[in-house]
């Protein structure tokens, strides 16, 4: 049973539930917003929460910094 508005919610949701076709919409849609998030997280390096505290580990670990960050793909 679909118990959410929010349409990432609701595709997360049909793709736990075993629907393929959720699963490639949900990817295709987050995936540039997670590039988005990651660029927006690393530039400010403050992070607020626990998955940007996770964000910052991984950029540090592969030496990636804001600079990188903001250059990468012409986004500034």
């Amino acid at each position: 049973m679909l118990r959410s508005k929010n349409p990432f919610a609701v595709l997360a949701e049909r793709a736990e539930m075993g629907d393929s076709s959720a699963h490639f919409e949900l990817r295709q849609k987050l995936e540039p917003e997670m590039i988005r998030i990651v660029r927006r997280v690393i530039r400010q390096g403050n992070p607020q929460t626990a998955a940007h505290r996770r964000i910052l580990a991984e950029a540090r670990r592969v030496g990636l910094d804001a600079a990188v960050a903001a250059s990468v793909d012409g986004e500034r």
